[in-house]
């Protein structure tokens, strides 16, 4: 069992001795079992945002990280511990990225509106640009009124990178088509002088 201890000295002889102390004993087990509990569904929730390969995180109106999953902390090149509680501005390797990620959350908080960002870049701590697929959502920290920003990217650089090459093959593919039909009508125009 727990127990809490509370009491105090209420009486005391000449010297200043105790002489006569009241207390109570609680018994807070149940508090504890839900303290246990609380803390393994927080540990939980914490491993199942960390094996997202999305970057997860959620901001304050000033900025700082209130959450950052692993893959957020990896293309910082830093620790969960490292990122939350500290602003972009601290941890982001391009300030003007810093400065256009911050525009966009105000705009979140201040409207209070979802916003799809359909292609945004960060350059990640090795200073390779990835491209990401961004949505930030509003809401209220759990235990307050302070306004958030809740985000998750994905990233969609190999997926561009993909469709670059599609659509240059497409290119390549109507100019092979010109041609070809260019040069049937050529052939079919001798064929045609020929049969008049």
């Amino acid at each position: 069992k727990w127990i809490r201890d509370a009491g105090r000295v209420v009486e005391r002889d000449a010297d200043g001795n105790p002489v006569r102390a009241v207390g109570i004993h609680l018994d807070i087990t149940t508090r504890k079992e839900y303290e246990k509990t609380l803390e393994r569904t927080r540990e939980e929730l914490r491993q199942i945002i960390d094996l997202v390969p999305d970057l997860i995180f959620a901001k304050d109106r000033e900025g700082v990280y209130l959450l950052a999953n692993e893959t957020t902390a990896d293309a910082y090149g830093l620790t969960t511990e490292r990122v939350e509680g500290h602003t972009e501005r601290e941890i982001i390797p391009d300030a003007d990225q810093s400065t256009d990620f911050r525009e966009d959350d105000l705009r979140v908080i201040e409207s209070g509106e979802a916003l799809e960002i359909p292609e945004e870049e960060l350059t990640t701590a090795d200073g390779e640009t990835r491209l990401f697929r961004t949505t930030k959502i509003p809401y209220t920290i759990a235990g307050s009124d302070k306004d958030a920003v809740l985000g998750y990217a994905r990233d969609i650089t190999d997926l561009k990178t993909y469709e670059r090459r599609l659509e240059t093959q497409r290119d390549n593919l109507d100019i092979l088509n010109q041609i070809v039909r260019h040069d049937i009508r050529n052939n079919l125009n001798v064929v045609v002088g020929y049969a008049e």
